[in-house]
């Protein structure tokens, strides 16, 4: 129980308090406002939850917040494969289907990876999966194009129901003739627009990358998601004899702070293309976004490697994409993986924060030490045939750069694999600044097995 002297307007005054002070934080020190809320008093994590009862301002913002972290971490999973003859060297998009207010909408969709293969996230709902050859990469079902729907082998049925959590694994949807048999005609098409946005090109100047966006995808991702729209960016027009430079920023970041690091690029050889997703979201799903926009660009591009360059949680993201990576029908190579001052070995704040915030966002569930996600990082073995380069950098008087501590950013298991560790004394944004890290790094770009 709290004290007695904590009445309702103390309640208010704390709350909207601690509210307005971590929304006005500055650039650098928002980063730490995932960590901060993890070390608060007990009592004062208690004074906000009450504090959700009270119609305040900061106690909707909350409220919100919590919904939606929840949504994310019960999303549910539909995995497969399609299958049938006449479909090799064919553009294949599979979509998913549902019924609202009278009218069926295709929700999502993408193409087909090279492993004939598809996963889609997805709250419970009913849902009806179907695939078609789009034979003019126009990414709609026109009616002259083959499509079939998924129909269960064991009951017949078309709808998927899929609850909280549930995975429905080895679906296959058949193309059972030249026909086509698809059974539900003239759907409307909201498809999110963050698959929209692979291959879009924008500048580093957008305002996209606003910092009231980089929050509000840290807090209200679903929202960021409809109202923002992240993606993988294209900086310029694609050009086939340069090799792709893939820029990953962290938690609350965005590819703006990239931009000393992209100003040096060798233009000549590189492009840069920079990922931009809402931080508050389970780390899987934006790695398994990565995976499927880099199938959809190399499907028009057919670029032979990329690079990863990726800072803070964003180094996280490209050793999942990895894994994922390594298990695929390889179709292009990953020639260099960089990570700089990344928690690899996870975040003990974070994991306190778990414990015992009363609003956990999705995405600290990641970053826990221990996490199931963390785990999975250190299971495997990055190949051989990948160059890894890990930067770390410390303060003066601090155990690490001032918010990652040097043993999460050092993992052992981790640093076996590396070709080559580098210190350098720089803040843990402030690194991505910092001349001599931005000489070595270009370097390193240019010559990756050196």
């Amino acid at each position: 129980m709290l004290p007695q002297k904590y009445g309702s307007r103390h309640l208010r005054s704390i709350a909207l308090l601690i509210f307005k002070v971590s929304i006005n934080l500055t650039t650098t020190s928002i980063r730490l406002k995932g960590i901060l809320m993890t070390l608060m008093n007990k009592k004062i994590l208690k004074i906000i939850y009450l504090c959700s009862l009270i119609a305040l301002p900061s106690c909707t913002f909350l409220i919100k917040t919590n919904k939606q972290a929840q949504t994310l971490s019960h999303l549910g999973q539909i995995s497969g494969t399609v299958s049938g003859d006449g479909l090799n060297g064919t553009s294949i998009v599979v979509g998913m289907l549902k019924h609202t207010n009278g009218q069926v909408q295709m929700t999502n969709q993408k193409q087909l990876d090279e492993n004939a293969a598809f996963t889609f996230n997805l709250p419970e709902d009913q849902y009806y999966l179907v695939a078609y050859i789009d034979e003019n990469q126009n990414f709609r079902r026109d009616s002259n194009e083959r499509s079939t729907m998924y129909q269960s082998k064991v009951n017949g049925n078309s709808e998927i129901i899929l609850k909280k959590n549930q995975h429905q694994k080895n679906i296959t949807i058949e193309f059972k003739s030249l026909t086509n048999n698809i059974l539900i005609l003239n759907e409307t098409y909201t498809t999110d627009k963050i698959t929209d946005n692979i291959g879009k090109i924008v500048s580093l100047d957008s305002p996209l990358f606003d910092q009231e966006n980089v929050k509000l995808g840290f807090w209200h991702p679903i929202d960021f998601v409809d109202q923002v729209v992240g993606g993988l960016f294209l900086l310029k027009p694609y050009e086939q004899d340069k090799t792709p430079v893939i820029f990953i920023h962290g938690i609350m970041g965005n590819p703006q702070e990239f931009s000393a690091v992209i100003n040096k690029l060798n233009k000549n050889k590189f492009q840069p293309w920079v990922l931009y997703y809402p931080t508050g979201v389970p780390l899987d799903y934006i790695s398994q976004y990565l995976v499927d926009a880099l199938h959809a660009l190399h499907h028009k591009y057919k670029f032979n490697n990329v690079q990863l360059i990726s800072h803070s949680m964003g180094g996280l993201i490209a050793r999942s994409y990895i894994n994922k990576h390594s298990d695929a029908n390889q179709l292009f190579d990953i020639s260099l993986y960089i990570t700089i001052n990344s928690p690899l070995n996870g975040l003990d704040s974070a994991a306190r924060g778990v414990e015992s915030s009363p609003v956990i966002i999705a995405s600290w569930r990641d970053l826990a030490s221990n996490s199931k996600f963390i785990k999975s990082l250190h299971n495997r073995r990055l190949p051989k045939s990948i160059p890894y380069h890990l930067f770390f950098s410390y303060l003066d008087g601090e155990n690490g750069d001032g918010l990652i501590p040097l043993t999460s950013q050092l993992s052992v298991s981790l640093q076996e694999e590396a070709l080559r560790i580098y210190a350098n004394e720089a803040s843990h944004a402030g690194i991505l600044r910092d001349e001599q890290f931005i000489k070595r790094l270009s370097a390193i770009i240019n010559s990756p097995g050196q």
